[in-house]
């Protein structure tokens, strides 16, 4: 899959202008939705603990709303929409790392 990325999707990032990309990238975050299945019972084989499964639901959430404002801020030309794209890739992927990690190894 990583592959597959940097052989057809990245060169293809590299010559679209930045608000084009920038909407296709924003409107893959736009429509997270895999960590609000985690609170949903029967999604998963056994249940999650919820002190992973919440933080990586509002994670989840946080970005795609995000993702919005971003998207919202890109159809109005507004300056700080390269701002708000940083922040959802890091804030949201921050966050699911450092609760999973801390969450997993309180509960082992």
């Amino acid at each position: 899959m990583v592959t597959d990325a940097a052989w057809y999707v990245l060169p293809w990032l590299a010559r679209q202008s930045l608000s084009d990309a920038l909407t296709l990238l924003l409107l893959i975050n736009a429509f997270r939705y895999v960590g609000l299945a985690f609170l949903i019972p029967g999604v998963t084989a056994q249940p999650l603990d919820p002190r992973l499964a919440i933080p990586a639901a509002w994670g989840d959430l946080m970005a795609a709303v995000l993702a919005l404002v971003a998207l919202l801020a890109l159809c109005r030309g507004l300056v700080f929409t390269q701002a708000i794209a940083m922040v959802i890739t890091l804030v949201p992927n921050r966050r699911h790392s450092g609760c999973a990690f801390r969450r997993l190894s309180r509960c082992w």
